[in-house]
């Protein structure tokens, strides 16, 4: 952040959704400047792979962090 700068502003509560067997979880925030995001599990960095997904996009000063996280039918049938 930049010397007299702001950090963003949340405008909605993040949400969580499941879709078929993958998990979305999405924040939207308010910026002046580009943001970056980092995903940790258990204080663990998150890094992308063929399961864990990550997406930001930017319109004016909105910006919306997707994290999708994968889940396979062999993996919830380990589960249960």
């Amino acid at each position: 952040m930049k010397a007299g700068g702001s950090g963003p502003s949340f405008s909605e509560k993040p949400t969580i959704k499941q879709v078929g067997s993958d998990v979305i979880i999405t924040v939207i925030c308010v910026s002046q400047t580009r943001m970056t995001v980092d995903w940790f599990k258990d204080n663990a960095l998150l890094n992308v792979s063929s399961r864990v997904l990550m997406n930001s996009t930017q319109t004016g000063e909105k910006h919306t962090l997707t994290l999708t996280i994968k889940v396979s039918y062999r993996e919830e049938r380990r589960k249960a």
